[in-house]
């Protein structure tokens, strides 16, 4: 039996709804939505035309959303193959 995709929505900013797709791996895990939305609620005003780094990429669910909300510039660091594959997926 094939696995289900599971997904994640943006939460705010230009991308806001675009739904993405989460790795199916073990090894990696999602960044829940309510730290995300802290973290960035937090950093609002600070990301804005700057460069954010998201190490640890799986999904690129933070850098996605720095994106959003008006990051300049996103660099993934992701070493599982598998995730990597969801993140180029999920940028393009």
């Amino acid at each position: 039996m094939a696995a289900k995709e599971a997904f994640f929505s943006i939460g705010s900013g230009r991308y806001r709804g675009k739904r993405l797709a989460l790795p199916l791996s073990e090894k990696t895990r999602p960044t829940k939505s309510i730290i995300r939305g802290s973290v960035f609620d937090t950093l609002q005003f600070d990301i804005v035309d700057r460069v954010f780094v998201e190490v640890f990429g799986g999904s690129g669910s933070m850098g996605l959303e720095a994106l959003s909300r008006g990051a300049k510039e996103v660099w993934f660091f992701e070493r599982d193959r598998e995730a990597l594959r969801v993140l180029e997926r999920n940028c393009a």
